[in-house]
């Protein structure tokens, strides 16, 4: 709009040139007073291009440059959509076609105090958005809980396509997931979900155990999905974990894969309770890096090269293998209560209040300012 008095630009990587960026100084709005350029790694673009950086430079250097400014591309609004300066709802889509969304380039440890407030702040104004593509694995120890936290909270509620990488931040503990978990479960029109997991950070302590986080990302499935992929390394998320991530998953779930690495204690029993506990409606299945301890006999290893759920069933039967039990809320993980031969793990927890959820909700007030948005209720009853 021409009243427009404050632009800022931020451009990462190939693909925007002289051109693009003469293109924004033709176009610039008459009332506009003070102008951001932050080029990261733009190689496309000449010396003196990349040094602008204010509002006076970009003149001077589009006077002087004989760039032809970039074409825009022609976009085609829905008449539905009105005005553009009032987006609604956007419609419904059919196969094929093109979704409104976000991928951003993987983000580095450097660029993460810029490029995290703008994207926070673009979140919070795209309530349309229905995809969002995020990889934070260069972050590494940078990235935070409470980065994570913060995103969550910012996810718009009508994303239908989300993938993030949170490989490799070993920032990032069990709380961040459990935050971020609670968050997942308000995306209600969430239809595909990516998550990569994983960082030295996750098997620090007694009190980040990880199959905690199993059981709050189990817990907190949007109710529609389709497509669910999880990789997940350097932690050990335990048999119980494992069946406490799929003994929830919704029946509209078609395609699941699940990559685990470094998992020392996922065996046979936890292979046999994901058989059973998946849903007869996922005709498409994917499990990688499930035996890297030796821990799965050849039948089971068979089957699991099937790719079939059907395959993974009728090995359980014909096996005798006895499923791992879902891990609960104030439990200890599988292994040690088959030491202990406690009969506690069974007990349902589903009254219980873990105090974990109420410092979540502090942490994500205190990192941006209003209270996170409700998820599903925690923990729901045990399935037996």
């Amino acid at each position: 709009p021409e009243s427009l008095e404050v632009l800022e630009f931020v451009f990462q990587g190939a693909g925007f040139s002289d051109r693009g960026l003469a293109a924004v100084a033709a176009r610039l709005p008459g009332a506009l007073r003070e102008f951001k350029f932050t080029n990261l790694q733009c190689h496309e673009m000449s010396r003196a291009a990349r040094c602008v950086a204010s509002l006076d430079e970009l003149r001077a250097w589009y006077a002087t440059c004989e760039t032809q400014p970039a074409d825009p591309i022609a976009v085609a609004v829905p008449p539905e959509w009105g005005s553009i300066a009032a987006v609604p709802t956007p419609p419904q889509h059919g196969p094929g076609e093109q979704l409104l969304g976000v991928r951003l380039p993987m983000v580095s440890a450097e660029e993460l105090d810029l490029v995290l407030p703008l994207l926070l702040q673009g979140l919070d104004c795209a309530a349309s958005l229905e995809e969002l593509d995020l990889d934070l694995q260069g972050c590494h120890a940078a990235l935070q809980d409470e980065h994570v936290l913060a995103l969550g909270s910012q996810l718009p509620l009508g994303l239908r396509n989300l993938e993030l990488c949170l490989h490799g931040c070993q920032g990032v503990t069990v709380e961040g997931i459990l935050g971020l978990a609670r968050k997942l479960g308000a995306l209600e029109n969430l239809e595909n979900l990516t998550l990569m997991l994983g960082a030295s950070g996750w098997s620090g302590s007694m009190m980040s155990q990880p199959y905690r986080a199993m059981i709050a990302l189990g817990d907190n499935l949007p109710p529609c999905l389709q497509k669910l992929a999880l990789l997940i390394t350097g932690c050990d998320v335990t048999n119980s974990g494992v069946a406490a991530l799929v003994a929830h998953i919704p029946l509209t779930l078609t395609h699941f894969s699940l990559t685990l690495s470094s998992c020392p204690s996922f065996s046979e029993r936890g292979l046999a309770a994901l058989a059973l506990m998946l849903p007869d409606s996922v005709t498409s299945l994917s499990l990688e890096c499930l035996d890297e301890y030796g821990k799965l006999g050849t039948a089971a290893r068979e089957a699991v090269q099937k790719r079939e759920l059907g395959a993974l069933k009728a090995w359980v039967t014909s096996s005798g293998v006895e499923p791992a039990p879902v891990a609960v809320w104030g439990s200890p993980p599988e292994e040690e209560s088959e030491e202990e031969g406690s009969e506690e793990w069974w007990h349902d927890s589903s009254e219980e209040s873990p105090e974990e959820w109420i410092e979540i909700d502090e942490m994500c007030q205190n990192e941006i300012g209003s209270p996170g948005r409700p998820g599903l209720q925690l923990p729901r009853n045990v399935i037996s």
